[in-house]
């Protein structure tokens, strides 16, 4: 819709009680986004910014007033005129014919969904879950579809599917669009996965258009209808669990690479470091990695119930297709979440394996240590060794050097004079006593040592040659 469209005065004209309840719908729903249901910088159709907005829609009626005309739906120049001639049906019930449609809107702007808002009784609130990816009123993450049914009675029922743009979503922030990566695998993957398919070229999930297919769909394929309003969302439900199920593949396919990346780096750094900070930050990595797996299980675990799969007692028991079809998708969801939990128990047992490779480098941190500590005690017990042996020397030289600084070494007792000789009578005697005696206590500690020796031979040789005694305390005492 350009923005000549989206002007309230013109889109309103000529019907002054749609337009005074349109207008009312515009101030409910801005008066909604502003109370902090959404957040400030987030952007919806009734933000006060000029924009373009590229809607676009497809009606389909199954069932109904405009079915089966001779000449067929007539043309019309405005998607007002369109939205009131396919909506006029009486919504009480009343009906002479019953009315089931789909309405697919892709992108949409406050003009629009206002009229919708009227005409199917859909609350503003609707539209502008759909732009904040933190309100939960939706069937899908990233709020790539959200649905909404109206039940009129006698089985009539109108759908509403609102769906983002292709490669941008609603909620984002501000006015920009987002395209999405290029995802290129190492081989042809999606050509393993379509093995039956006789086409050359194959679009990435990703490049799909989610508005296409389901326009494809509900025009070739046939629908099995009831009188329940969800049963419209057959091949809604099957796209989004297509696109869970290529999220579920891709994040298969990285976990399987971060678990052989970290095997490979492992082996690395065994040869020339431990762990250390490179294990820190895988471990981390992985509890990040678990945590954002918990989070599509608990997200998988709420669109099932959406879906309604996990609970179809509300379904009639005589329509067993139906039944089945549930069935089907029920189990199709579960192995998704089976996928998940696989992958969380890997996750753990590689966690486990994380704390004893932790274990590991400890105890060879503190194998190193202990041989870094013998090795200074080695060194300790060398320089004390070391300072005995300078010790005894000084016993020498000590009583020499005392005596030569009495005597002063000069006049009479100077070398090669006649009183020389006094030094070494004085000297030579100190030095002996000293030596002996630090020998002697060199000799005492050493036989007192040996005795010590001796005595523990004795002792244990004692007790190795002494036969083991029992002494029986129920024997008999001898007679006297």
């Amino acid at each position: 819709m350009s923005l000549s469209d989206q002007d309230p005065n013109v889109f309103r004209a000529g019907n002054d009680d749609m337009k005074q309840k349109t207008m009312a719908y515009a101030e409910r729903a801005r008066r909604i986004a502003e109370n902090e249901m959404l957040k400030e910088e987030t952007s919806h159709p009734w933000k006060e910014v000029p924009h373009s907005v590229s809607c676009t829609y497809q009606i389909y009626e199954f069932e109904g007033d405009h079915v089966d005309l001779e000449n067929g739906p007539p043309t019309f120049s405005n998607p007002r005129d369109e939205f009131m001639y396919w909506e006029s049906t009486a919504k009480d019930g009343l009906a002479e014919k019953r009315n089931r449609r789909i309405i697919i809107l892709e992108d949409v702007s406050a003009r629009l969904a206002e009229m919708l808002g009227i005409l199917l009784d859909i609350p503003p609130e609707f539209f502008l879950a759909h732009c904040d990816e933190s309100v939960d009123l939706n069937i899908m993450d990233e709020h790539l579809i959200s649905y909404w049914g109206k039940s009129y009675g006698n089985g009539s029922w109108t759908a509403v599917f609102l769906l983002d743009p292709q490669l941008s979503h609603l909620h984002l922030n501000g006015l920009e669009s987002v395209v999405l990566e290029n995802w290129d695998a190492g081989r042809d993957v999606l050509r393993e996965v379509i093995v039956n398919s006789s086409r050359n070229n194959h679009t990435q999930m990703h490049k799909r258009s989610m508005f296409n297919t389901l326009v494809k769909a509900y025009e070739n394929v046939p629908m099995v209808f009831n009188d329940d309003v969800f049963s419209a969302t057959y091949f809604a439900r099957n796209c989004i669990r297509a696109v869970w199920e290529e999220h579920v593949w891709r994040r298969k396919r990285h976990f399987h690479n971060v678990l052989v990346e970290d095997e490979r780096l492992y082996r690395v750094r065994q040869k020339w470091a431990y762990e250390s900070d490179e294990a820190i930050k895988a471990y981390d990595g992985l509890m990040q990695e678990r945590q954002s797996i918990n989070f599509d299980r608990m997200e998988i675990q709420a669109i099932t119930w959406k879906f309604q799969l996990r609970d179809t007692g509300y379904l009639p028991l005589e329509d067993e297709r139906t039944r089945r079809i549930a069935t089907r998708e029920d189990i199709a969801w579960r192995l998704l979440e089976e996928k998940l939990q696989a992958m969380d128990g890997i996750i753990s047992s590689h966690m486990e394996m994380y704390t004893v490779r932790a274990n590991m480098e400890e105890a060879h941190e503190a194998k190193i240590q202990s041989r870094e500590s013998y090795l200074q005690t080695e060194a300790t017990n060398k320089m004390a060794r070391s300072s005995g042996q300078l010790a005894k020397i000084a016993t020498v030289v000590v009583p020499c050097t005392f005596v030569a600084s009495v005597l002063s070494m000069n006049g009479d007792f100077a070398a090669g004079e006649r009183l020389f000789y006094v030094y070494w009578t004085i000297s030579v005697p100190v030095t002996l006593i000293l030596l002996f005696w630090v020998i002697d206590n060199e000799m005492s500690r050493g036989v007192s040592d040996c005795k010590e020796w001796v005595k523990s031979i004795w002792s244990w040789s004692q007790g190795w040659r002494r036969p083991s005694q029992t002494i029986d305390v129920t024997a008999e005492k001898p007679e006297v």
